[in-house]
């Protein structure tokens, strides 16, 4: 007799050993109550490591005689899940750089009566961690979720969270006030991001508003613009316009005692400009002098000078 044993993707097979331990003849000719029983010994009893599916056992005898066994292996129950995600039209928040977002578990199927059965363990941006089915006040990102069943099989998911695009601001050029109690200041800007057509809000110093998207003749002092897209999304941003405190200078003249004249009718004055304050770089700095008869210079020292009036 043989043998053999094989599945749906395996084939496992192998020759076993008959012996007849005991029999009976039939009780008259053309009776078919003989008995006969066998031991079977060697091959393979036990297999293992086999995936879903059916598996046939075939016994032959010497005649050529089959009988035919078979045993499904089953899977347990595959771990499945269905949520639901934030939605604020094509984006899952409402804002760049909010919390607004949220996943909600609403189904889980497996090896488990509800979600009470299943463990969740969930990891997102910034060191986020979770261990409950609905989280929410998320940020923009990928969030990493773990599910175990009660037998403690597991599936992994990872879910992402979508956001507008940030709104940018690019200050182009910021002119401040060049001049003592002037309002010759200006801002110019370029925003990007968002959902056109951007809305400007500017305020500044003394009850100043502004809804233009650059500002002209602004007096010193801070301005704070707050720019909204069409989604009612928002940046904020501020700048700051220097007024400059003015021209001094430290001026030196030629000294005789009380005259800066040696005597009377000669031209040996000096005036030198020793230090010069003021907004920007003093090597661009200019000077003009006048004085008496017609007297100019360009220069910060001058000498040679006559008695009189002098104005730089």
């Amino acid at each position: 007799m043989l043998f053999f044993l094989h599945g749906s993707s395996t084939c496992l097979w192998s020759q076993l050993t008959v012996q007849i331990t005991e029999s009976k003849d039939p009780s008259c000719h053309g009776s078919v109550d003989g008995t006969a029983t066998v031991g079977i010994s060697g091959g393979t009893e036990d297999i293992e490591s086999l995936g879903e599916g059916m598996y046939n056992l075939d016994l032959t005898d010497a005649s050529g005689c089959v009988t035919n066994f078979q045993q499904a292996v089953l899977d347990e129950d595959p771990i499945s899940l269905s949520y639901t995600l934030s939605s604020y039209e094509e984006y899952n928040l409402e804002c760049y750089g909010d919390h607004s977002g949220s996943i909600k578990i609403d189904r889980v199927t497996g090896n488990g009566l509800d979600w009470r059965n299943y463990t969740y363990i969930w990891n997102g941006p910034g060191g986020f961690k979770s261990y409950v089915y609905e989280i929410d006040s998320l940020e923009a990102g990928n969030y990493h979720l773990n599910v175990f069943d009660s037998l403690n099989c597991r599936s992994d998911v990872t879910i992402t969270l979508t956001a507008p695009n940030p709104i940018f601001v690019n200050y182009d050029s910021v002119i401040n006030n060049p001049c003592l109690n002037t309002s010759d200041g200006a801002i110019y800007i370029t925003p990007s991001g968002g959902e056109l057509p951007f809305q400007f809000s500017w305020t500044g110093p003394d009850g100043f508003h502004s809804t233009e998207e650059d500002l002209h003749d602004l007096a010193k002092g801070r301005y704070h613009l707050l720019i909204s897209d069409a989604e009612g999304c928002s940046s904020e941003s501020d700048t700051n316009l220097i007024l400059s405190s003015g021209i001094s200078m430290v001026i030196e003249t030629s000294s005789y005692g009380v005259y800066n004249i040696q005597c009377f009718g000669l031209s040996d004055g000096a005036i030198k400009i020793r230090e010069v304050t003021g907004f920007g770089d003093i090597s661009y700095f200019y000077f003009y002098t006048t004085g008496p008869e017609g007297y100019t210079s360009p220069f910060r020292f001058m000498e040679n000078l006559s008695a009189g009036s002098y104005h730089i």
